[in-house]
C-alpha cells in the first residue's frame, strides 16, 4: 500500500478550489458535442446524468461482487484519519466495481454516491443492492435479502447453483468483517440514508468514454458539488492500449479537483510478467496526482 507510514495521503496539492469543467475542456481540446446514449435523467438529484442501470454491450461470464485488493484496511484508515475539507453536503463519491465502494462511502460519508461498471451483470447486481436497501432497516435484514437475491439469480449471474455462491461471495461474513459497511449499524445507515434520499446512482459507464465524464463534470459544476473520492479498482490492469490509458487518465482528471482522493489498484510492477498477484490499492490526493501506475 503506497500510503506513508503516518497514514498521510500522498501527493497533497497546494492548489485551492475546484477547477471549472470548461477549463478542463479548454486544456484538453474536448468539446461538449454528444449526449450519452440511452437518455438522461430528467428530474431529481441526478438530473442531467445518464439513466441508471442501462444495459449496453458487455456481459461477463463471472461478475465479481467482492474486493480482493490488498491494502483495503490501510485505505479506509487513511481516508478516516484525513477527512475531506469539502463541505459534507457537497461531497460526491464516484467509483467502479461493487462492494468496496460501499465500504468506502460508509467511512467518507458523501452526500452523493455514483457507482459504475460497464458489465450488464453488474447492473443486475447493483439493482439487487438497491432493492435490498429499500427493504432493509438494519444490516442483518440486508444480508438476508441480498442472500436471497443472489440465490434466486445465481444461474443467470454466475451459472452456479446456490450452494456455490458463498464460495464466490459470503454475505454473512460481511456482517463481521472489519471495514465492511454492514459490519455495524452506523455504517449501514450511511448507505441506507443515501438510498432513502435518492442520492445513490448506478451507472453503466465505460471508464474510457469521454462524453459520459463530461456529462458528470457538468453535473458537478451545475450543482456546485465536488468529487471527494474516486475509486477505479484495478481497471488500469486491463487497459493495455495506450489510447485507452490516456482516455482513462483524462476522464478521471475531468471530474476531479485538488481535493479529490483517488484510489487506484494495480498489480506490483515486479510481478506483472510473472505469476498473477493480487492488485494493491494506492491513494493519492489532487488532480495532478491522477497518473498511470509506474512501469
Amino acid at each position: 500500500m503506497t500510503i506513508d507510514p503516518d497514514r498521510r495521503i500522498k501527493g497533497h496539492s497546494e492548489s485551492k478550489g475546484k477547477r471549472e469543467p470548461a477549463e478542463d475542456l479548454e486544456n484538453t481540446g474536448l468539446k461538449k458535442t454528444h449526449k450519452p446514449e440511452g437518455g438522461l435523467i430528467e428530474a431529481g438529484p441526478f438530473k442531467g446524468l445518464p439513466l441508471p442501470l442501462q444495459k449496453k454491450d458487455h456481459t461477463s461470464l463471472l461478475p465479481y461482487v467482492g474486493c480482493n485488493e490488498a491494502g483495503q484496511k490501510a485505505t479506509l484508515e487513511a481516508l478516516a484519519t484525513h477527512p475531506s475539507p469539502i463541505d459534507p453536503e457537497r461531497r460526491v463519491h464516484l467509483g467502479f466495481s461493487v462492494w468496496f465502494n460501499l465500504d468506502l462511502m460508509a467511512v467518507t460519508k458523501p452526500s452523493y454516491g455514483i457507482l459504475c461498471d460497464f458489465d450488464n451483470k453488474i447492473m443486475d447486481i447493483y439493482g439487487g443492492i438497491g432493492e435490498c436497501l429499500v427493504k432493509s432497516s438494519n444490516p442483518r435484514e440486508f444480508a438476508r435479502y441480498f442472500e436471497m437475491f443472489l440465490n434466486e439469480n445465481c444461474q443467470q449471474l454466475f451459472e452456479l447453483p446456490p450452494t456455490e455462491i458463498p464460495k464466490l461471495f459470503d454475505i454473512h461474513r460481511e456482517l463481521t468483517r472489519p471495514g465492511s459497511w454492514i459490519a455495524s449499524e452506523a455504517s449501514f445507515q450511511v448507505i441506507k440514508n443515501l438510498s432513502q434520499r435518492g442520492h445513490l446512482l448506478f451507472l453503466n459507464l465505460d471508464i474510457t468514454d469521454k462524453d459520459s465524464f463530461l456529462q458528470i463534470a457538468e453535473w458537478l459544476h451545475h450543482n456546485q458539488l465536488e468529487l471527494d473520492t474516486l475509486y477505479t479498482s484495478n481497471i488500469i490492469d486491463w487497459l493495455k492500449d495506450e489510447l485507452q490509458q490516456q482516455a482513462y487518465i483524462l476522464n478521471l482528471k475531468t471530474v476531479s479537483s485538488p481535493h479529490t482522493r483517488f484510489i487506484q489498484a494495480y498489480a506490483p510492477v515486479m510481478h506483472r510478467r510473472g505469476p498473477k498477484q493480487e492488485p494493491t490499492q494506492h491513494v493519492t490526493l489532487g488532480t495532478d496526482n491522477i497518473r498511470l501506475p509506474p512501469k
